[in-house]
């Protein structure tokens, strides 16, 4: 589990990053992490997709899905924790990009007076 065999019997190398491979076998590749960017794993020889492949900060992973999505509107995420969600921006603050990281990127709009 977690590497890959390079052709002959017994010659194996590590799974590269972002990959995974579960099966003891002989015959099975190592397979991406989530379909969607923003999913790594960091290291090479990983072996479980749950335990190795994280959702970058600013994505959430849907497990029904087997992906990674981007935050929404006036949400983050910090950590590469797959079990954490995006949270909501302050009261009154506002994000207006998919996939922010930092609650930094949460801003209050400015009130404009108009003129006339």
């Amino acid at each position: 589990m977690g590497y890959r065999r390079t052709g002959a019997i017994g010659e194996c190398e590590a799974c590269a990053v972002d990959t995974y491979k579960a099966e003891t076998d002989d015959f099975s590749v190592c397979l991406a992490c989530a379909p969607v960017s923003g999913s790594t794993n960091n290291e090479t020889g990983r072996w479980d997709v749950d335990l190795h492949c994280r959702c970058a900060p600013g994505w959430r992973y849907v497990a029904a899905d087997d992906e990674c999505v981007q935050c929404a509107y006036h949400t983050y995420k910090v950590g590469w924790n797959n079990n954490e969600t995006c949270v909501a921006c302050p009261a009154a603050m506002f994000v207006w990009e998919l996939g922010s990281d930092s609650e930094s990127d949460c801003w209050v709009p400015s009130s404009s007076s108009s003129s006339s």
